[in-house]
């Protein structure tokens, strides 16, 4: 495909990935919205526990909180909400639950991106290592390095962490988010569980690309190996590695979660989960269908850039 006919088709492209954003957040909205409503509990129940109140104090708070109405009543006002920009009011405090997310996304995103720098260096550092000399001792170590990011739990790894680092070293402080020292051991956690699929990948790719004829005929040209796999074949391994470090991003944004957790930050993350404990169920609903949109946006954001490097396999 031509650069003219590539510019032409991108309008439909867009149309046609914005469409499939909109339908899998509406999916996602949906399934939120079930899935919370099958939890066992009542919220009235929970907010009114500590008190001892009376069976007619609960009707009257779940009647006051509209949960007295059928589901899909619910289900349709909550969308009307948000077609209209409003995710809607917390149970617990009462405060809407845009501010709340609003408060909490900073924290997250700082770790997020972060941790996406980490895994980024990590990943592709460790995917050109393998790739450098296969069956080597050094490819050997990378290979091991990128299962272990996959295989190895977020909170282990976590505990360790803080075992050595604050425990038994007092070089960094365990829990909170005040300065710059307080992210470095979760974004270290976190970007090492997603370093492991950009390093296989970059591996794989690289190892694929180095096979290809115009590569040994740049060999037979003289050059040395760097200059064939960081010159030559890293850019042309470049779109697949992008495009799994860009999803990589949107889980980033998503799985600060446990992360947060034993770490005692603030984030969605936190957020999410004291909203589960007291079945605060528009803060569930909100934060799950912002983290959503930031996955879709981010996955949006990749699938163009490789588009843009790759026109003929972008826009088709």
């Amino acid at each position: 495909m031509s650069t003219e006919e590539s510019q032409a088709t991108f309008p439909a492209y867009l149309r046609r990935r914005l469409l499939t954003a909109g339908l899998t957040l509406l999916g996602v909205a949906t399934v939120t919205f079930a899935l919370i409503h099958l939890l066992p509990g009542d919220p009235a129940e929970t907010m009114l526990a500590r008190a001892g109140a009376s069976p007619e104090a609960v009707a009257a708070l779940r009647t006051g909180l509209g949960l007295d109405r059928p589901l899909l009543a619910q289900y349709l006002g909550w969308l009307g909400n948000l077609a209209r920009g409003h995710l809607g009011t917390s149970l617990l405090n009462g405060r809407p639950v845009a501010v709340l997310i609003a408060e909490q996304f900073p924290h997250t995103l700082a770790l997020a991106l972060t941790a996406f720098s980490w895994a980024l260096l990590l990943g592709l550092t460790l995917g050109v290592i393998g790739a450098w000399r296969p069956g080597g001792w050094a490819a050997r170590l990378a290979t091991v390095a990128a299962v272990g990011g996959i295989a190895v739990p977020v909170f282990w790894s976590g505990l360790l962490l803080i075992w050595l680092f604050s425990v038994r070293l007092g070089w960094l402080p365990p829990a909170g988010a005040q300065g710059v020292r307080s992210i470095i051991m979760p974004a270290l956690v976190l970007g090492y569980s997603s370093a492991g699929p950009v390093a296989r990948l970059t591996r794989a790719t690289l190892l694929e690309v180095l096979a290809q004829p115009y590569i040994t005929a740049a060999r037979a040209k003289g050059l040395n190996r760097r200059q064939v796999v960081l010159r030559h074949a890293a850019a042309n391994a470049l779109i697949p590695v992008l495009t799994v470090a860009g999803l990589q991003l949107g889980f980033l944004l998503g799985g600060t979660v446990v992360t947060e957790t034993v770490f005692s930050r603030p984030g969605l993350g936190r957020l999410l989960i004291d909203a589960i404990i007291w079945r605060d169920l528009p803060v569930v609903q909100g934060v799950a269908l912002v983290v959503a949109g930031a996955y879709v946006l981010v996955n949006l954001t990749v699938d163009l850039l490789a588009g843009w490097l790759n026109p003929a396999r972008g826009w088709e």
